[in-house]
């Protein structure tokens, strides 16, 4: 559901807690909640870029969840590929490639909830150590 409205692009993300940034190609907003997309423009998402792809999502997601002080509702969409051509076509009427949708599967949402704890718990822990020194 992704409409000028409700979206922004390229969103600078960044935790001054665990040193780590990034630039969100989407985020969307829909039921007060903020959505996460990235958009990969390779010539074909296999399996292992898929992972390291939706990784990047997650980890995009606790940095927005950081940058706002955890008080919105950040849900991590999944990863927009459109295939670009091996060569650039002087054909305009050569057709052009349908974009995929590749999901974040609710599974994978379990092991973000479970990292966002893990990281949440590392930053406390790094607090503390920085407040007894």
């Amino acid at each position: 559901n992704i409409k000028p409205e409700n979206t922004w692009s390229e969103i600078p993300l960044f935790s001054k807690k665990i040193l780590l940034a990034g630039t969100a190609d989407l985020i969307t907003e829909e039921h007060d909640s903020y959505i996460i997309w990235d958009i990969k423009t390779s010539q074909k998402v296999n399996e292992d870029k898929l992972k390291k792809f939706k990784f990047q999502i997650l980890t995009y997601c606790v940095l927005l969840q950081e940058m706002t002080e955890y008080k919105y509702n950040i849900i991590p969409g999944g990863i927009i590929s459109i295939r670009s051509k091996s060569k650039i076509s002087e054909d305009v009427h050569e057709e052009s490639h349908e974009p995929e949708m590749f999901k974040i599967t609710s599974d994978e949402v379990g092991i973000f909830t479970e990292y966002n704890t893990m990281l949440k718990s590392r930053i406390n822990e790094c607090k503390i150590l920085m407040e007894s020194k």
